[in-house]
């Protein structure tokens, strides 16, 4: 297994993963991406998520912006009671139906949680991100809004799109490359096809203490109750 420390525009976008030295490049840099995507993905629904949690559904688009109050003065007709959850959204994005105070705490906590696991402190916590566990804080995400709006939200609610929409934020076309040691790996290379010179720290081996080589490239044999241990790799 190998760890990869996966920045994107300086460290705020950074993240480790962990693979194997059998993928191809080609196939990594799709993974790196559709983990960057869902960490994007994350932080958007986090910052929309808050202003649902206290402001309610998004008003449509026609409708944004505007003063419900001061258009229905200027109409001279009566707006219906409100209900006891009401907040009335500043800018005027959003409704002003927040959910109940329970809901709206299940909610909040789906995404605080969901921000810590896209956050960059990952890295300091030396923590590799799957795909599997940023999909599933999008799942509680999602449960957590159908408690609060059992009736769904409209189509047009920025947290229903990030629910149900994958945010491409890059493409994996040819222009992404993965650089090792300020040197550039060929896409449909495999991974331990890297360049010469450069070492690695392998996580764990698979001989089971027997001495027996782990790896086929590896010119010595693994050491009994060692975790970790440095190796060339071929050219």
């Amino acid at each position: 297994m190998v760890l990869i420390h996966c920045k994107y525009k300086g460290e705020e976008h950074s993240f480790l993963y962990e693979t194997t030295v059998e993928i191809n490049v080609k196939d990594l840099i799709k993974e790196l991406v559709e983990v960057h995507n869902l960490r994007l993905r994350l932080q958007r629904l986090k910052s929309e998520g808050d202003d649902l949690a206290s402001h309610g559904p998004c008003k449509p688009p026609d409708k944004q912006g505007l003063d419900e109050d001061i258009q229905a003065e200027a109409d001279g007709i009566e707006l219906p009671p409100r209900g006891p959850t009401y907040c009335k959204d500043p800018i005027g994005k959003r409704t002003g139906d927040a959910p109940v105070t329970p809901a709206q705490a299940t909610l909040r906590k789906a995404l605080d949680d969901a921000a810590a696991a896209a956050s960059k402190k990952q890295v300091e916590a030396k923590h590799p991100l799957t795909k599997k566990e940023l999909m599933e804080h999008i799942d509680l995400i999602r449960g957590a809004v159908m408690i609060a709006y059992p009736m769904g939200l409209p189509e047009y609610d920025p947290v229903r799109i990030g629910e149900f929409i994958f945010i491409r934020a890059l493409t994996g076309n040819q222009t992404d490359v993965v650089f090792f040691h300020s040197q550039t790996s060929k896409r449909m290379r495999r991974l331990q096809r890297r360049p010469s010179g450069s070492t690695s720290w392998t996580k764990t081996h698979s001989c089971g203490g027997r001495g027996n080589r782990c790896y086929r490239e590896t010119s010595s044999a693994c050491t009994w109750g060692k975790t970790k241990r440095r190796r060339s790799w071929p050219s």
